[in-house]
């Protein structure tokens, strides 16, 4: 038998777009049952949940949260940068909380770059073993 969600084009989308609107399980089934003459009836709450429970709808579901997010951030990141370059804008508490709130990312960004300390001078020991006995297998000119 075929899925509802196979059957009505455009489905999967919009039941995405109104799940990441905020709307209930039962408006979504209100709001598709209206939209879309294919749904006979108005779906039930555990067909709305299973609907999103397919993979379509979730990945529709990230994609739309994801640039949700993506816009969020990019705005927040205007509206303070525009705060940082004026000055007398922050109070210094401001800037520092603002600067403890970056530090986490930096430091993601960063990762690769981190050294293991313990690693470092273990190399280095390493390194100058190998040097002196080099210099030991060297005879003297």
């Amino acid at each position: 038998m075929q899925s509802t969600l196979d059957r009505v084009d455009g489905l999967r989308d919009r039941v995405a777009e109104l799940w990441v609107e905020g709307l209930t399980n039962k408006a979504i089934a209100e709001a598709v049952h209206s939209e879309f003459s294919e749904i006979e009836d108005v779906p039930v709450k555990n067909t709305v949940i299973n609907w999103r429970k397919d993979e379509g709808v979730e990945n529709k579901i990230n994609a739309l949260m994801r640039a949700r997010i993506g816009r969020i951030v990019r705005r927040t990141d205007a509206v303070i940068a525009k705060a940082l370059d004026e000055e007398g804008e922050l109070t210094v508490d401001e800037a520092i909380k603002i600067r403890k709130e970056f530090a986490p990312d930096r430091d993601i960004l960063n990762k690769e770059e981190k050294t293991d300390r313990g690693a470092a001078v273990a190399d280095l020991f390493k390194a100058l073993d190998e040097q002196e006995a080099a210099e030991a297998a060297t005879p003297d000119e």
